[in-house]
């Protein structure tokens, strides 16, 4: 499970990169995050996800999570890529 994306907070003009994904992602997270490292907004996020398959029953989800500072340059990658 991953999930990496652009975001606007509400009464900014500046977008940020999250990004989100399973532990068993280590190796590659790990890597984005030394990439990333100088910009990180804050600290790592542990959080728990609960998703429920076809069947109906939940599938827990240990995840780690990190943002990056908001920045102008990533407004342009917002614009074309989220309506």
């Amino acid at each position: 499970m991953s999930d990496e994306g652009l975001e606007k907070s509400s009464g900014t003009y500046n977008a940020r990169l999250n990004i989100i994904m399973s532990i068993i992602n280590n190796p590659y997270f790990f890597y984005l995050y030394n990439l990333f490292e100088p910009c990180i907004d804050k600290n790592l996020n542990n959080l728990n996800v609960r998703i429920p398959n076809k069947q109906g029953v939940n599938i827990n989800y240990s995840t780690v999570r990190f943002k990056i500072i908001s920045m102008p340059k990533l407004v342009y990658y917002f614009n074309k890529f989220y309506k």
